[in-house]
């Protein structure tokens, strides 16, 4: 009898090379290759038999949020953060074409239509468009969202069906530009989106931490609600079998389900860091997934058709933190609603702690891009934490990208040596030590450190608010 993987698995494949965060990742038709996307602004095309990177695609100066692959398996396109989508040859590495929006907005979706004559665009203007991918012209703009169009995805049987998928909850199908159905649970952001293969049936994820199958023949009724995730979900594929959909949220486990019945198939923990982009291969039961761990990795799902496979959802339990801080508060904690934030709002950490200042500027330059084109974002940030050790004033609030322990230490020296105003040197090296011994004890998302320096309150993947004091503080 052969039950799920408990605990860690152990990748099939492990493709290394990117400086930052996975955000896509995605198969070649023939299934021998992969591409990834980054927040360091590079696209690797990977070999899936030696794991080596055949080429760089480099041209974006900012992050990569989207990445597809043409189905003649010629082009690849790219969505980014620097307002553009390209078109890139995949036999030469060259950039084809750069295709710009007439607005200044960020680009952060992308999907090649069925023959690979149309390529699908996403805004955060609440836009869409289609574009000739031998000439480089706009042929449709697609209007009907009222917020960024985080996600897109072409009909795999239609070539004039899309699907477009936006942070004001809705889900909507067009034929070219004309819509033909909208799809909506409620008003959360729609994080992730994808067609069965069969072209009848679309699975998204949202904000709510569910994961919904809709029959597009039915909009107005969701036909399957998967199980709740612990937060919102950051990707979900189908497999090209129809059998199964791979989901994972910030908790560093892919989950695998029954796509007819939900059925929880198995679960486990794949990398060390949030898994933010999962993609079925498009023959046989093998699944890659991208992290923000810098890794992307390659799963044999094979198992999952033996005759005496037994079904078993798992779960990850977090280990108690153990580091030069003392958690003054170990069971007390204040729920405050799930930390992430899917856009990955700061790029804050997509240099290296010793990398280029001007490198570092770019980073900041994407933030306040981002920033200013959606005026919700300081709603959530807090400006002193409350506790019974009364209120921690902040000097300076962090902001993680789906931070990773190995991440989250990056970024805090990158971010203090910005922000040294705000410490003496002592304190600032004392500082990113202990929190980057803390991170890896429990993620943390978010902190807040007293004015004494002595004192931290932080946001953990437990959806707890803790706070530490340093030993003899």
């Amino acid at each position: 009898m052969v039950h799920a993987t408990m605990g860690y698995k152990s990748a099939d494949k492990i493709f290394r090379g990117h400086k930052n965060a996975i955000t896509s990742i995605c198969w070649a038709p023939h299934g021998t290759q992969i591409v990834t996307a980054s927040l360091d602004s590079f696209v690797y095309l990977w070999d899936i038999g030696t794991q080596e990177c055949l080429s760089v695609l480099a041209g974006h100066r900012k992050g990569v949020y989207s990445v597809d692959w043409s189905s003649d398996g010629n082009f690849v396109s790219t969505a980014s953060t620097d307002c553009t989508a390209r078109l890139w040859d995949v036999g030469s590495g060259l950039e084809l074409s750069c295709l710009m929006p007439s607005s200044r907005s960020i680009v952060w979706s992308t999907s090649f239509n069925l023959d690979s004559t149309a390529l699908l665009t996403t805004y955060s203007d609440g836009i869409a468009q289609t574009w000739d991918v031998e000439e480089g012209v706009v042929i449709d703009t697609l209007e009907g969202h009222s917020s960024w169009v985080t996600n897109c995805a072409c009909s795999p049987r239609d070539t004039n069906l899309y699907a477009t998928a936006s942070k004001d909850g809705s889900t909507l199908l067009w034929e070219k530009s004309s819509l033909v159905a909208s799809f909506v649970a409620n008003k959360d952001s729609i994080q992730c989106l994808n067609w069965s293969p069969d072209g009848r049936s679309l699975v998204t994820a949202s904000k709510d931490c569910r994961v919904r199958l809709w029959d597009i023949a039915n909009p107005k009724t969701c036909r399957l609600v998967l199980p709740p995730f612990p937060f919102e979900v950051l990707s979900c594929a189908w497999s090209h079998d129809n059998k199964y959909i791979a989901a994972s949220c910030a908790d560093e486990i892919i989950r695998v389900y029954d796509a007819n019945s939900g059925t929880p198939m198995a679960s486990w923990q794949g990398h060390q860091g949030s898994i933010t982009c999962t993609s079925w291969a498009p023959e046989g039961l093998r699944l890659a997934s991208g992290s923000s761990d810098k890794s992307g990795k390659m799963w044999s799902m094979e198992f999952l058709e033996e005759e005496d496979y037994v079904p078993m959802s798992l779960e990850h339990t977090a280990e108690k933190p153990t580091s030069q801080f003392d958690q003054t508060d170990t069971e007390t904690c204040w729920k405050i609603g799930t930390p992430y934030d899917l856009m990955f709002r700061s790029e804050m950490a997509n240099v290296e702690s010793n990398g280029d200042p001007e490198d570092g500027a770019e980073a900041e330059s994407s933030q306040k891009d981002i920033d200013e084109q959606d005026n919700d974002t300081e709603k959530t940030r807090r400006s002193s934490v409350s506790t019974d050790f009364g209120t921690l004033d902040v000097l300076e609030e962090f902001r993680l990208s789906l931070g990773t322990s190995e991440r989250f230490g990056e970024g805090m020296q990158k971010t203090a040596g910005k922000t040294s105003e705000c410490f003496d040197g002592s304190d600032c090296t004392w500082l990113c030590n202990e929190l980057s011994s803390l991170s890896h004890d429990r993620a943390v998302t978010y902190c807040s450190i007293s004015e004494d320096c002595a004192t931290i309150s932080a946001t953990c993947k437990n959806n707890a608010l803790v706070v530490w004091k340093r030993e003899g503080g």
